[in-house]
């Protein structure tokens, strides 16, 4: 039983030189988007704080996000939904050990005119506060 043809052969190194080409073209441009753009740090690497909100209905995810704006503590906040359309997670670079007010309760204030919400638990990087 002869599993490979001893007669066959794949001339897969004459595209040596285009292979090469191509793989310094994406070396170089990655190197040009690392040097113009920077490193896009999650909340694991840059610390910050997840608030997760549940709903009674749809998330206004666009309200949430403009009511989120007006405060400057919460301006680049980032507002996904999680699991379903009625649960959302905000989060955003403020860490609890820097605000004076509860954030839970800050959360509550600021989102008020959205609708009928509960805030389920806050995540601070190295803590979690069910509420």
């Amino acid at each position: 039983m002869q599993i490979f043809s001893k007669g066959k052969t794949y001339g897969f190194m004459q595209y040596s030189k285009i292979f090469i080409t191509f793989s310094i073209i994406l070396f170089l441009s990655s190197i040009g988007l690392i040097a113009t753009k920077g490193f896009n740090y999650g909340i694991d690497f840059a610390g910050g704080t997840l608030v997760q909100v549940k709903y009674d209905k749809e998330a206004p995810i666009k309200k949430i996000r403009e009511l989120l704006s007006e405060h400057k503590e919460f301006k680049n906040s980032s507002v996904t939904e999680f699991g379903s359309k009625e649960e959302i997670i905000i989060r955003f670079a403020t860490s609890t050990a820097s605000v004076e007010k509860d954030l839970g309760d800050r959360i509550k204030e600021i989102l008020k005119p959205s609708g009928n919400f509960k805030v389920r638990s806050l995540f601070d990087q190295f803590e979690i506060v069910i509420l």
